[in-house]
């Protein structure tokens, strides 16, 4: 009688049980649900970052040795290079696009010396016909309606505070990289400049969770 009473109740215990299961689900999908925010503004760019930054800093730093490390060839004594970094690009639906960058940045003052001038004229043109053989866009002559580098270089030896920005870009697979130089003072102040080397991939992500 007893077995008889047992199996009668399985299927109703079974029913509650599976139940609990699906409630449970459903809770944990709304929580993962509403969590997305935090999800996607903090943990996505950490995954990322994580996995991808070696890979992306290597591909970067090869770029710069391709270019025969432009920053010291232009007489820069005060290079700073950032850490890779990742940030929440954009997130809608299912969809979620994380977007990191590796830079390198350096400023300082162009020495007057008449053979120093000779120098970082002679290095800004080779970097720029280094750039235009390694497949980069941006300018390669010396012409008024954009800024070469080598132009740039050279007003700068000149004393001229308000040309241009000598500006460069590469799509290198995913990747996409540039290679900026500005005037960086106003007269009478020493000629100075700013260079600034960048290159940034977009990750994207599907899922409930991202």
């Amino acid at each position: 009688m007893g077995n008889m009473k047992n199996k009668a109740h399985a299927p109703k215990r079974r029913l509650k049980r599976l139940g609990i299961v699906l409630v449970s689900a459903v809770i944990l999908v709304g929580v993962l649900y509403f969590a997305r925010g935090w999800l996607r503004k903090s943990v996505a760019p950490w995954v990322v970052q994580t996995t991808e930054a070696k890979s992306i800093q290597k591909e970067a730093q090869e770029e710069l040795t391709t270019l025969g490390d432009p920053f010291k060839s232009l007489g820069y004594k005060n290079i700073e290079t950032s850490p890779v970094a990742c940030s929440l690009a954009y997130a809608s639906g299912f969809t979620t696009e994380v977007f990191c960058g590796y830079k390198v940045h350096a400023y300082g003052e162009l020495s007057q010396a008449d053979a120093d001038k000779m120098s970082t004229n002679l290095a800004s043109s080779t970097i720029q016909s280094v750039l235009q053989s390694d497949g980069w866009n941006g300018e390669f002559t010396d012409t008024t309606e954009y800024t070469s580098l080598h132009e740039l270089v050279t007003n700068l030896n000149k004393g001229i505070d308000y040309t241009p920005d000598a500006s460069y870009w590469k799509a290198i697979g995913n990747t996409s990289c540039s290679l900026s130089s500005t005037t960086a003072f106003s007269s009478p102040k020493p000629a100075a400049m700013n260079t600034e080397f960048y290159c940034g991939k977009l990750y994207k992500m599907y899922g409930i969770i991202f």
